[in-house]
């Protein structure tokens, strides 16, 4: 009766040396992803954050537009706003007949 030594079983193709490298290597890789994971996540809630604070803003800017419109219940203050909004007034309106369905003819 022989007996089998553990030798075979412990054994390892690229040795002792080569699992403890490789092992390294893997949890050097994941500690990696990990952190770049993570920074990834702080970058993102910073500017969810931020957008948040310019959604607040331009709520509260689009509020007193709202209030400041429907306060000018003349139609006088309305005229006086337009004139102050640097429109130009219309002298006239001039039509152009279009012959046949084409727009531009050779």
């Amino acid at each position: 009766m022989r007996i089998r030594s553990n030798k075979n079983i412990l054994s390892f193709p690229l040795g002792i040396k080569g699992f403890w490298v490789l092992n390294f290597c893997i949890i050097f890789s994941l500690i990696f992803i990990y952190v770049a994971q993570f920074d990834r996540l702080t970058k993102e809630s910073f500017l969810v954050s931020e957008y948040g604070i310019q959604a607040k803003a331009a709520n509260s800017e689009n509020l007193k537009l709202e209030s400041s419109f429907l306060s000018n219940e003349s139609l006088d203050i309305a005229e006086e706003l337009a004139r102050n909004s640097n429109f130009e007034d219309v002298e006239g309106v001039k039509y152009i007949k279009v012959m046949g369905t084409a727009v531009a003819a050779k």
